[in-house]
């Protein structure tokens, strides 16, 4: 009697463990679909708007991009593995061909400026060059003048281009103190050459060619396992066809199905236990029948009695007429047949005590 009662609380703490894992794997699974899904969007929408050659068309293309993405992952739901295949391919291509050019673009991007090679500095140093020379030149024409009023409008010239080639002088030797410290080398590494549609499309061709075969490899085994996570994720509890599932068999072979007269006893609980548990499969949730703890909340919100002895039996009778599998996926999708193959395996030992059907309270659950 006592290891009875200790073999229950094992079954109990083993069940209530098995319910926590199924939830969890749930959660994990729900939380890699949603985390997959805003990158493949994200990537897919920043290639969209490179494509989009105005505001008006980067609304249409960005709707593409919403569409191939999600149209994706519901192609595989509804067995459509060519049209998921399709959609698939194309995200792969957006986003391995996005990371491809924005690499190639940042290692192209950090240069090095020197005083030789800076353009905006050898602008400054020939404009300080210019100045200095029409000064100089101004300045001769000072010293070569007679008149008074020719020298005044010279000093009046002269000043002006003193002050112009002041400023150019200070301007370039500004632009020369920017060169020596490295500032701009860090301005030159941030800046990103402009990525065009022309550049998305020709994105893996253009690494192949300049060898950059371990970058797409990374890439491509990277956004090919986020097209597999999203699928995997989505699908979880999607049956697998061509997989014939493990059926139950009973282990004792003293066992007979119960005769019409226990069969019209039990339709009522079968009946029940089938129509709460397929609630998960008719709503379009999942394909696996209502766990058990959802099941006995259920059924005590309804206020109708249902043990787990009677759930054990009838959740065995349903693997045994291949209805349910162990792991709760639905095999028999029309409730009425699961019904009747449920009550042709319900069994019971050879020798037979008379039920007592007066006292089996039938289940009010509907």
């Amino acid at each position: 009697m006592e290891g009875g009662r200790r073999f229950g609380k094992i079954r109990k703490r083993g069940l209530i463990l098995n319910t926590k894992f199924h939830w969890l794997n749930i959660l994990l699974d729900t939380v890699a679909l949603i985390i997959a899904l805003i990158v493949d969007l994200i990537l897919n929408i920043i290639c969209m708007l490179i494509l989009a050659p105005g505001p008006l068309e980067a609304v249409g293309f960005v709707a593409i991009s919403f569409v191939v993405v999600l149209f994706s992952i519901r192609s595989w739901l509804k067995g459509n593995k060519l049209l998921w295949a399709m959609f698939a391919l194309v995200c792969f291509f957006f986003d391995l061909s996005f990371t491809l050019i924005a690499t190639d673009v940042q290692s192209k991007s950090a240069t090095v400026v020197t005083v030789d090679s800076d353009q905006e500095f050898s602008y400054l140093t020939k404009r300080a060059a210019a100045s200095a020379a029409a000064l100089a030149d101004l300045r001769a024409q000072y010293s070569a003048a007679v008149r008074r009023e020719t020298m005044d409008e010279l000093d009046a010239q002269i000043k002006q281009a003193q002050r112009v080639a002041d400023d150019a002088d200070a301007a370039r030797t500004a632009r020369r103190a920017q060169i020596e410290s490295g500032a701009l080398n860090a301005a030159a590494t941030r800046q990103r050459a402009t990525i065009t549609a022309t550049m998305i499309f020709e994105a893996i061709p253009v690494a192949c060619a300049a060898g950059r075969f371990v970058p797409l490899a990374v890439f491509a085994l990277i956004f090919a396992g986020l097209q597999v996570v999203m699928v995997t994720a989505a699908s979880s509890g999607i049956k697998k066809k061509g997989r014939k599932p493990y059926v139950y068999r009973a282990r004792d072979p003293k066992r007979i199905p119960l005769s019409p007269e226990e069969q019209a006893t039990w339709r009522p609980w079968v009946e029940s236990w089938v129509s709460v548990s397929w609630i998960d499969k008719r709503s379009g949730w999942s394909s696996k029948i209502l766990d058990r703890e959802a099941f006995r909340q259920y059924i005590e919100k309804k206020g109708a009695p249902f043990s787990d002895h009677r759930y054990a039996i009838i959740r065995s009778a349903a693997q045994l007429g291949e209805v349910v599998a162990p792991n709760g996926e639905i095999i028999e999708p029309d409730e009425t047949k699961a019904i009747e193959k449920i009550l042709g395996n319900l069994l019971t030992k050879i020798v037979r005590k008379p039920l007592k059907v007066e006292t089996m309270k039938q289940p009010e659950l509907f």
